[in-house]
């Protein structure tokens, strides 16, 4: 049994348990998790038999919820909110704003290779998204075939703020990035910023949302080297659904 904490590197198979303390009223939430990120790998390098496409697809879905609960419980669900570090722009967001990710999606990417040139590469992808918690969260599992690319988006909806919290785990290391981008939807248009650093200078990443149908929507993200007033945008990506 493992302790587990933010930017802890999550072992396949292993269980967990995750411990938040809300000071101000002593309480300590317990959750135990069970982690089979890159299980399908594991079983490879184990030399068993790797299992049927049904049980993949049922192991996937476990994995997500999984990673799932990690996020929430970094929050004390006692208190009846989500993600209560984060900090975003006001205005009100609602729990089934991410509802539109839900399937299966084809996407082709517009990617700078290097900021501040003109030098863009073209690749493909393609994502299953689920809606979770009654619409106050949605994840996403991305798998890019060029550079065999994976990873999770997760969104999670903090009720006492009102706005949306975007989290990301990386297939390479198993981490979950905090704190994630915050932000909300404002006549058909999510906008979610984040403070990070570009080796030791300081950047805003803003990923945005936009397009959306009931068979396609746009991402795309731009960096900011100047607090903000200036963004470069960085990464296109055009979904389509995918209704095979």
């Amino acid at each position: 049994m493992n302790i587990l904490e933010s930017g802890t590197l999550l072992g396949p198979g292993n269980e967990y348990i995750l411990l938040r303390v809300n000071e101000d009223i002593g309480v300590v939430t317990k959750i135990r998790v069970w982690v089979f990120l890159q299980l399908s790998e594991t079983f490879k390098k184990e030399g068993r038999a790797t299992m049927s496409e049904s049980q993949a697809e049922i192991q996937r879905r476990a994995i997500l919820k999984s990673a799932a609960v990690l996020a929430v419980g970094q929050v004390t669900l006692s208190n009846g909110c989500l993600a209560e570090g984060s900090s975003g722009p006001a205005g009100i967001a609602k729990p089934g704003d991410f509802d539109f990710l839900a399937g299966k999606w084809k996407i082709k990417n517009r990617r700078l290779k290097n900021l501040g040139t003109s030098d863009w590469e073209e690749f493909d992808g393609e994502s299953t998204c689920y809606t979770i918690l009654g619409g106050a969260g949605s994840v996403e599992e991305l798998r890019i075939p060029v550079g065999k690319y994976a990873g999770m988006g997760l969104r999670l909806f903090d009720v006492e703020k009102k706005i949306w919290n975007d989290y990301w785990v990386s297939a390479k290391n198993g981490i979950l990035t905090t704190p994630g981008q915050t932000g909300l939807f404002e006549k058909g248009v999510g906008t979610f910023i984040a403070d990070d650093v570009d080796g030791d200078k300081p950047i805003k990443v803003k990923g945005v949302w936009d397009r959306i149908t009931p068979d396609s929507c746009r991402w795309y993200q731009s960096i900011s080297q100047d607090g903000g007033k200036t963004w470069q945008d960085q990464w296109f990506m055009d979904w389509t659904r995918d209704r095979s």
